[in-house]
């Protein structure tokens, strides 16, 4: 007897005995227990992964991060959403340049850097006419956009100490250099270790394969500015690199709802037709006194003129209705909003920066904390750059100084986002009054040394004590029109009695 496509019996009993010998308990074999991860085993229903693990270095190819690269650069040039998120990044990492405070133990020595620090920062760079303030909003800007920028030790001519910034397309070697060797990898060689000992620099990228034109220079002068993100990264991505389709996407669906809008604009009204076309002469005003026959178009011509404005002639039992177009449609906007929310989550900063709206206040407070995080994390990047800097320059001046720390500064933040900062500054008074807080770490949050915020106020009331004496007056009379100001840095019950004071006086 045929038994069909259905197995015989026997080989079913096999199955069901095997099975029951691997999941239950047995006298001489016990019960077999997999345990995994739902993550690791392979869905038909989602991407398939066939790779195995591999060092940072080798984890992605040079082509491939260029390219990256690449998309970057265009969407700076022609997308909106990227070019905030990088003024953000620029205007909240460095904001008008970060400020380098000398702060070794030797009060002369710091006094003698600050100096010379502050007039080489006017003309820092061999290649260009920027200040630092300048050359720091570029330098952030490019790390964010390319993922990465190189700083040079060099001398001038006259044997001055400059710094030159190289943009990503300069690290590389060509194909038929002799330097390629299995330790450098995409420009960068390498040590046993994994450490970068050299970086290959083109100086002529108008002769890409030109072997002449590439030069090894060591890793003690070059200082390579990105955000690593895994252990034995050698190679930075731009800040984009995990939403930068997402980033395409947001605007090829701009131009097709453009190009949609654009068609509808064109359309005023919808012709909707019955039945076959009526003849001219069952049409209204379709003749004159004398009988003769008038067209369609002669007829919406004597309309027009007697009541003006355009009109379109139609016959009987038809409908002209005017075109209202719905794009973009809600499921849109609402799919627009998401790409963007989806873009923001990628790179770390809120959307609420990107458009601003109204949202419940501790939802905003608390999307800003969070940018603000990220955005003094990524900071610190260009704050360690701007030591390694100052130590190139203070180094040429370390002989005048006995202390061992000649090479320490301070450099400080600028002002991260803020909601209400009335509210946060209310804060800081509080924290401040009850010990919580520093006057030094007061100014590093404003972006201020507080060296500095003391010179000047040491200033301004030693020259207010000069206008008092030299007209003759007190000092609470030369400040009585800026008490609110004057009374502000006073404890709240004494600033109380010289308000009630002044008043008594007038």
């Amino acid at each position: 007897m045929d038994d069909g496509p259905f197995p015989c019996p026997d080989v079913v009993n096999a199955m069901i005995k095997e099975i029951l010998n691997y999941i239950l308990p047995h006298k001489t074999k016990k019960r077999r227990v997999r345990g995994y991860y739902n993550g690791a085993m392979p869905s038909l229903s989602r991407p398939i992964w066939y790779d195995y693990l591999k060092d940072a270095h080798i984890d992605i190819s040079k082509v491939e991060r260029e390219q990256i690269v690449i998309k970057s650069r265009d969407l700076e040039k022609n997308n909106a959403y990227w070019t905030k998120y990088l003024s953000i990044h620029e205007n909240y990492t460095v904001g008008r340049g970060i400020p380098v405070t000398p702060a070794s133990s030797d009060p002369e020595f710091n006094a003698l850097m600050r100096s010379v620090f502050e007039a080489w920062a006017e003309d820092p760079l061999i290649d260009s006419r920027m200040d630092l303030s300048e050359m720091q909003r570029t330098m952030a800007r490019a790390t964010a956009r390319d993922g990465e920028v190189f700083i040079l030790q060099v001398w001038d001519e006259r044997n001055h100490r400059k710094v030159q910034l190289l943009e990503t397309q300069r690290v590389g070697y060509p194909q038929i250099s002799s330097a390629k060797k299995e330790n450098i990898y995409d420009g960068v060689e390498l040590d046993k270790f994994s450490k970068p000992v050299a970086y290959y620099i083109r100086q002529n990228m108008q002769r890409l394969f030109d072997p002449s034109t590439v030069m090894r220079i060591p890793a003690r002068s070059v200082y390579h500015v990105f955000n690593p993100e895994r252990f034995g990264q050698v190679r930075g991505m731009p800040l984009c690199a995990n939403v930068i389709n997402d980033l395409i996407d947001l605007d090829i669906l701009h131009k097709y709802e453009m190009d949609a809008a654009k068609f509808n604009s064109q359309k005023m009204a919808t012709w909707t037709r019955q039945g076959d076309d009526l003849g001219i002469e069952d049409n209204p005003f379709s003749a004159v006194a004398d009988g003769s026959e008038v067209s369609l178009e002669e007829r919406q011509t004597r309309i027009e003129k007697s009541f003006g404005g355009a009109v379109i002639g139609i016959n009987p039992g038809e409908q002209l209705t005017p075109y209202i177009s719905q794009r973009p449609s809600v499921v849109t906007q609402d799919y627009w909003e998401f790409l963007l929310k989806k873009t923001s989550a990628g790179i770390g900063y809120t959307d609420l920066l990107i458009f601003p709206r109204s949202v419940q206040g501790t939802v905003v407070r608390a999307n800003l904390e969070t940018t603000a995080a990220v955005l003094k994390s990524e900071y610190e990047v260009y704050a360690k750059a701007l030591r390694w800097i100052y130590r190139f320059i203070a180094e040429e001046h370390a002989y005048k100084t006995r202390v061992n720390d000649w090479w320490k500064c301070s450099v400080q933040a600028p002002r991260s986002p803020v909601v209400d900062l009335e509210r946060n500054t209310s804060a800081i008074i509080d924290e401040t009054r009850n010990g919580m807080r520093s006057l030094s770490y007061n100014c590093n949050e404003l972006g201020r040394s507080m060296d500095d915020v003391l010179e000047e106020k040491g200033k301004e009331c030693q020259k207010i004590k000069e206008v008092a004496n030299k007209y003759g007056i007190t000092v609470r009379e030369l400040l009585s029109s800026m008490i609110g100001e004057f009374a502000g840095n006073l404890p709240k019950e004494e600033a109380s009695q010289v308000k009630e004071d002044i008043r008594n006086e007038k």
